[in-house]
């Protein structure tokens, strides 16, 4: 850990060069101000480690400090430290003191000050740790896009401003509303998700302005899906609702819009009128394209492979180089949903090792058509129904390429598979392939297709 960071701030020259030298000797790095306003200015330079001051010092504004210090320590005045200091804990400062400079307990507070920012660092350590390895708030990836996207999260969570999320469909954008809520609120505060049909029943507005004012409840975010999709009798009220929550001030209450139509471009096609567009759009935020940040793959499908053990409680799955090469030669049109819908896919499939074979055909032939609908169909089933229906797609594919390449040959098809001759006729028989049917076509060309995978 390097050096800690203290400023100490007092009116008075003698009294700050005295506390600074103290400081000095306990190998602080020190900073004097003479006001609240010299003091924030010095900590948007260098975030501190300890701020001291004395009686009078402090400001009930604490709220406003761009970064609030580890220990808070108020010489003399253990009435103004009951003022603010639960501002100054709900601000992240892990230790408040009152203490009489004459009386030798400054070096105590010193150690304790020393614990708590060892702690701290200890802390972020193991945050980013796990952000490397789970995400950030769903938000999983390594690229400069990704980290400029949790960075404007952070800069925006502190806000009360509306937000509005757009890029194109699949990108992540709820996830992003969420990461958002998660920094801004407590980690029970309900995050509600509003769509067009949500805002289409009867007495919808009295029941959010309702929300909006609820004193002593959980802050909470409300999401709107789509906004420039809305009837525009509903966004001609939601525009009146906005204004009344505008005017009503409520504590708490974050509004973030997900669009995949670009904020200019709903206004410009007079998908959504002016006077909405800036209410929703306080602040915004632009989600780039997975195939635009393809270093972002390998931690999301290592991350979905994941949750699926997790939420399956299945054995570990391990995913093969060739598997990922294509995930990261594949142009995903359906950007992170489709991602993890070939991710579930291959699981499915896959008996400890996702390969090739287990990707979904749309990823394995590197285009055609997104199959994103239809992975979220086979999601929607159980996971048995679901696993049936995926075999069943996997086995037709798989006898098909392997007749063809075997030219109908039954008995050299069962020894490529490593299948009894027996049970591949039964299969074939399963799906109405007759060995007849490949013998009449056109011999395939050597290196003209992978050779059939074997089934173990």
């Amino acid at each position: 850990m390097g050096r800690l960071v203290a400023l100490v701030v007092d009116r008075d020259a003698v009294v700050r060069a005295r506390l600074q030298d103290r400081l000095a000797t306990h190998g602080f790095e020190t900073h004097g101000a003479v006001s609240e306003v010299e003091a924030k200015a010095s900590i948007r330079r260098r975030p501190v480690d300890l701020l001291l001051a004395a009686p009078g010092a402090l400001i009930a504004e604490c709220a406003n400090w761009p970064h609030p210090p580890v220990a808070v320590v108020v010489f003399g005045s253990s009435a103004e430290l009951l003022t603010t200091g639960s501002t100054w804990i709900e601000r992240g400062a892990a230790d408040l003191l009152a203490l009489d400079v004459d009386e030798g307990h400054i070096d105590l507070a010193l150690k304790r000050v020393a614990a708590w920012a060892a702690q701290c660092e200890r802390h972020a350590m193991l945050r980013n740790e796990r952000r490397e390895r789970d995400g950030f708030g769903g938000l999983v990836g390594r690229s400069a896009a990704l980290e400029s996207i949790r960075e404007r999260l952070n800069l925006l969570a502190p806000l009360d401003e509306t937000v509005w999320i757009e890029g194109e469909p699949g990108v992540g954008k709820k996830w992003c509303a969420r990461a958002l809520h998660d920094l801004s609120a407590a980690p029970e505060a309900p995050f509600v998700v509003l769509e067009a049909t949500d805002l289409e029943t009867a007495g919808w507005e009295d029941r959010l302005l309702t929300a909006s004012r609820e004193e002593g409840g959980s802050p909470r975010t409300l999401y709107f899906v789509e906004p420039s999709s809305f009837r525009p009798d509903v966004m001609l009220r939601l525009q009146n609702v906005m204004l009344r929550i505008t005017d009503s001030k409520p504590v708490g209450l974050r509004i973030i819009s997900g669009s995949s139509v670009s904020l200019e471009d709903a206004v410009e096609q007079a998908r959504l009128p002016q006077p909405l567009a800036g209410q929703l759009a306080g602040a915004r935020l632009s989600i780039p394209r997975l195939r635009d940040r393809t270093e972002d793959i390998a931690p999301m499908a290592l991350h979905f492979i994941r949750a699926i053990e997790q939420v399956n409680q299945l054995d570990p799955l391990r995913l093969s180089a060739a598997a990922l090469d294509q995930l990261e030669a594949y142009r995903w049109p359906g950007n992170v949903r489709e991602l993890r819908h070939a991710i579930e896919h291959a699981a499915i499939l896959a008996d400890g090792l996702i390969d090739l074979p287990h990707l979904p055909k749309s990823v394995r032939d590197n285009g055609g058509t997104a199959s994103a609908s239809a992975g979220k169909n086979l999601v929607a089933r159980p996971f048995r129904e679901a696993k049936g229906v995926v075999v069943a797609e996997f086995e037709q594919e798989y006898l098909t390429t392997l007749m063809e390449w075997e030219r109908g040959n039954v008995t050299a098809a069962a020894r490529e598979a490593g299948m009894l001759r027996s049970a591949l006729q039964r299969l074939l028989r399963k799906y109405g392939l007759k060995s007849a049917d490949f013998r009449r076509r056109s011999p395939a060309k050597a290196g003209s297709a992978p050779r059939a995978p074997r089934v173990a």
